[in-house]
């Protein structure tokens, strides 16, 4: 009868050790930590948005319309994201801002809230 040989990690055992890291939230953003980049809360998903994570975004307003009071996209070099709502009237499109928010899920794609 054949002895079971110890344990050895095989290849075959990579895919189902990388679903473990991906369910274990490996990727998710971590609490307290501040979100730099468009893209990183571009990819955030509806329920880590839901959190309110700090954001702070450098980059520039690429769009913005007198209805939408002071709300705008800003672009940086990983991607444009929306910011909602400041209580003051936007900045000129152009123009080289910083963002300080919170995520928020958003209907479409999570979005900067609450932009001090």
């Amino acid at each position: 009868m054949p002895r079971n040989p110890p344990f050895r990690f095989r290849l075959r055992s990579l895919p189902f050790v990388g679903m473990l890291a991906f369910l274990a939230g490996a990727d998710a953003p971590v609490a307290g930590a501040e979100l730099a980049t468009a893209r990183e809360v571009l990819d955030l998903t509806a329920e880590q948005a839901e959190l309110g994570l700090e954001v702070l975004v450098r980059g520039v307003v690429t769009y913005t319309d007198p209805s939408w009071a002071g709300q705008f996209f800003v672009q940086d070099g990983t991607g444009g994201v929306f910011v909602g709502f400041s209580g003051r009237s936007a900045p000129d499109i152009g123009s080289l801002v910083e963002v300080r928010g919170r995520s928020h899920p958003g209907a479409f794609a999570p979005f900067i809230e609450k932009p001090g």
